[in-house]
Order: C-alpha cells, then sequence, then structure tokens
C-alpha cells in the first residue's frame, strides 16, 4: 500500500482496519463456523495490533453486553 508523499506503509488486517474505523466497541468475533474451521479467525485475533482490552471486547465482551441488554 502506498500513502500520500510516495512512502510505503504496513498493510493492517480488515479487523484492524475495521476496529480503527468504527471502534472496537463495535464490533462481534465470528469464525464463520461450522462452514469454516476456527482457527485462523482465532489467530487473526490474536496476533492482531488490537491491545488486549480491545481483544477482550471483541472476542467476548461486546456479545456479553449485548445479550445483557436484551435480558439474555
Amino acid at each position: 500500500m502506498i500513502a500520500k508523499g510516495g512512502r510505503p506503509r504496513k498493510a493492517r488486517p480488515p479487523g484492524e482496519r475495521m476496529a480503527a474505523r468504527v471502534g472496537p466497541e463495535r464490533l462481534l468475533f465470528g469464525t464463520g463456523m461450522p462452514m469454516y474451521a476456527p482457527g485462523p479467525a482465532i489467530t487473526l485475533l490474536t496476533y492482531s495490533g488490537l491491545s488486549q482490552a480491545e481483544k477482550s471486547l471483541v472476542g467476548a465482551g461486546n456479545l456479553r453486553r449485548l445479550l445483557d441488554s436484551a435480558g439474555g
């Protein structure tokens, strides 16, 4: 990827770009099971550039919050 000024910049994985765009508090984690193996999605989240707190939100915290607010 080329940034303004012609210097290359590091491409970020889609999950990191989305978290930067909308905020990690608005993302839910999914693996695509049973159609896809869960390993690649788990690996992407585990080794993403997100902070541990952001990974916790995306990985489970946001779903817990939604279910709690829905009475589940």
